[in-house]
């Protein structure tokens, strides 16, 4: 249960759970969600409203005035990948030695690029237009990916991006894999160790529950697009 600590004057209240911060959809909240799930923790969702999001900038809980915004260890953290990275050292789904810890540095930031591809797909007016000129980016984003599989699992189906550990990295790649097997699945076809991978990673146990118990959001709609151009209030 949540306790509140005041010796010094001042209240500090640290909750039994994280709770994250942001809209009822994938978003930039997603790969948080996905590392929350594989690391077992249990999460409280707060869905954003404009009223929220005026409180919460007003009280000086987002730095940037951006969400999503994750409460935990006494703390407010906002941008997502910081948020991705610090939830990756606190639950071990970093590298183990630096080569590793870079080689993973670099594939988070090269993928977290193609994956906003996607994250700016459902605001599109003209989706298909949008997605034709996405299509010839795979190819960039992807072949490193296999490689890496490919290099560090001795060409064989099995194991992750680092070898024979599971990392962030897995987690944003499948996040990744999830968006275009929805929107474009026959550019999977030139990567069979990704679509292996991606199977394989589906029937780990954490995201089984996080699928089942529909904490991993659908495809948005334009629902959602509206949704955040009326809380963010855009013209």
């Amino acid at each position: 249960a949540p306790y509140t600590c005041c010796n010094f004057g001042w209240k500090w209240l640290r909750m039994s759970k994280p709770r994250l911060t942001y809209f009822k959809g994938r978003g930039r909240g997603e790969s948080i969600r996905y590392i929350l799930a594989e690391a077992g923790v249990e999460y409280e969702e707060r869905i954003i409203t404009k009223e929220l999001l005026a409180e919460l900038r007003s009280n000086g809980d987002l730095l940037f005035q951006q969400i999503p915004l994750l409460e935990i260890d006494g703390m407010k953290l906002i941008q997502s990948g910081s948020i991705v990275r610090y939830l990756a050292r606190k639950y071990n789904l970093e590298g183990r030695t630096d080569k590793e810890i870079i080689d993973s540095d670099m594939l988070f930031e090269g993928l977290r690029d193609f994956l906003a591809k996607f994250l700016g797909y459902v605001f599109q007016p003209d989706k298909e237009s949008y997605i034709q000129k996405v299509i010839p980016m795979v190819s960039r984003y992807l072949s490193p990916s296999e490689n890496f599989l490919k290099t560090n699992n001795g060409g064989k189906s099995t194991g992750f991006i680092l070898g024979d550990h599971i990392s962030y990295v897995d987690l944003i790649l499948l996040e990744i894999l999830e968006y275009i097997n929805e929107i474009i699945p026959a550019q999977l076809e030139g990567y069979p160790l990704l679509k292996a991978f991606r199977v394989r990673m589906l029937e780990r146990p954490s995201m089984k529950e996080f699928y089942k118990k529909g904490l991993h959001y659908p495809l948005p709609g334009d629902d959602y697009a509206q949704n955040v151009a009326q809380v963010l209030d855009w013209k």
